[in-house]
């Protein structure tokens, strides 16, 4: 009550925070990506578990925002991201079995 009462305002302090989380899940990425030479994170790396959650997180921003609908990404992202060749669209592999069907 007190902050809001000094017209303190929630949405900049957590867009702050996102912008921040962001960027720090950004970093890790292009740490991957100087490591492995890929930004493509397995859905379950345990050296960092959240990364490929966040990684699958972007493509799904992504895809919202060239759907024209409400997405946490814009352009600089894009720029950043594309710029560690990131891989908008994923293709699951299919098993041997299905390629012979």
């Amino acid at each position: 009550q007190l902050l809001e009462g000094l017209a303190f305002q929630w949405s900049k302090c957590n867009d702050a925070l996102f912008e921040k989380t962001w960027y720090a899940q950004f970093k890790r990425l292009a740490e991957f990506h100087r490591i492995h030479g890929t930004t493509t994170v397995p859905a379950r790396y345990p050296p960092d578990p959240k990364l490929g959650n966040w990684v699958r997180t972007q493509r799904r921003q992504y895809q919202l925002m060239q759907k024209g609908k409400t997405s946490n990404m814009n352009k600089e992202r894009i720029q950043l991201l594309e710029g560690l060749a990131f891989q908008w669209g994923m293709r699951k592999k299919r098993s041997r079995n299905s390629m012979e069907d």
